[in-house]
């Protein structure tokens, strides 16, 4: 099923900016002691995208980046791209360690136009759904290890029966000490085990690290901001004349597999960012 040249993914990743310009950290714990602590969610929880727009409990998500982030009735929460620079993003303040995650939503058309729905922790491991806005029927599943781009291999995609951009679909990550799952519509297309991840880097490449939810999209066609090698990687330069592009979102459910109240860093450096060494506040 697979449709994009791996090859060329691999050739581009270390081009590409910090994943759909959604990935950063404040503080790198593997590198920096005193990070603070993060927020758990340390249960299971659906929050009604479609219902009232993105939940206004600001201790609960928060909105960054430039762009619009709307409702509507019918559609739910809407991200948008307008111009140049745009790329709405919502990040929940809550992480997990180990969970699952249900994301039901629509990608954005138009070329160039990048959408996600991603884990990722401060420590950069990342889990992704991505979407090009001119592929109207494929979808990409990938991972990073405390942000290490040099593996390749790490992305695969898939043919979808029915038009991401053009209908609801749902997408799962569930993700274990011991797999990565990503499941559409009930279905999975891929599972990860941590010695897929692990080589040439040692096990480093298998994101172990609390995360939190972060949903978005931005323009990867957007000539003024982004290299050639990121453009062609996105189907071409996007024309803001031809938008504004959107994608939506109805629901997001998310579980988390620890009964935490807190996670917080080792008070040691840890380089390889091991579970086992995550303080699990109770």
């Amino acid at each position: 099923m697979k449709s994009f040249a791996l090859s060329a993914i691999v050739a581009l990743a270390a081009l590409l900016p910090t994943s759909l310009a959604q990935t950063s950290t404040d503080c790198d714990p593997l590198t920096k002691l005193g990070c603070p602590s993060m927020q758990a969610l340390g249960q299971n929880a659906t929050f009604h995208f479609n219902k009232t727009g993105i939940p206004s409990n600001d201790k609960v998500w928060k909105k960054q980046n430039q762009g619009k982030i709307g409702w509507d009735e019918k559609e739910g929460t809407t991200f948008t791209v307008e111009r140049s620079g745009d790329s709405p993003t919502v990040q929940s303040k809550f992480y997990m360690l180990f969970g699952r995650v249900e994301v039901i939503m629509k990608a954005a058309g138009g070329t160039g136009i990048v959408s996600s729905a991603i884990l990722q922790s401060e420590a950069l491991d990342e889990i992704d759904w991505e979407f090009l806005g001119n592929k109207k029927s494929e979808v990409l599943t990938n991972y990073y290890g405390k942000g290490n781009t040099t593996q390749g291999g790490r992305g695969s995609d898939f043919t979808m029966a029915t038009s991401p951009q053009d209908e609801w679909h749902n997408y799962t990550i569930d993700w274990t000490k011991e797999r990565i799952q990503w499941w559409l519509d009930g279905k999975m297309l891929r599972e990860l085990l941590p010695a897929e991840a692990s080589v040439g880097v040692n096990g480093s490449n298998y994101p172990t690290t609390p995360m939190n939810v972060r949903l978005g999209m931005w323009a990867a066609g957007d000539p003024k901001k982004n290299e050639l090698g990121v453009i062609e990687w996105a189907g071409g330069e996007t024309n803001f004349d031809e938008g504004p592009f959107t994608m939506k979102v109805q629901t997001v459910y998310v579980q988390d597999y620890t009964d935490a109240k807190e996670y917080a860093w080792p008070d040691k450096l840890d380089p390889t960012g091991s579970w086992e060494n995550i303080k699990v506040i109770r």
